[in-house]
């Protein structure tokens, strides 16, 4: 139960996270940063996996 709590958390921080960046990659029309709707649940799960390594 606690884990899961955690995970949860983890997964809002992550998304606040990217939410964010891509504000600022509005502003930059170089910046290569994916805009909000471009992240997907892949992104997530290899963000985790990257994570356990």
């Amino acid at each position: 139960m606690k884990q899961k709590t955690l995970n949860n958390i983890e997964k809002v921080l992550l998304e606040f996270l990217l939410r964010k960046r891509s504000i600022f990659s509005n502003n930059n029309k170089n910046n290569t940063v994916k805009s909000r709707n471009e992240y997907t649940n892949s992104d997530y799960l290899d963000y985790k996996k990257k994570k356990k390594l």
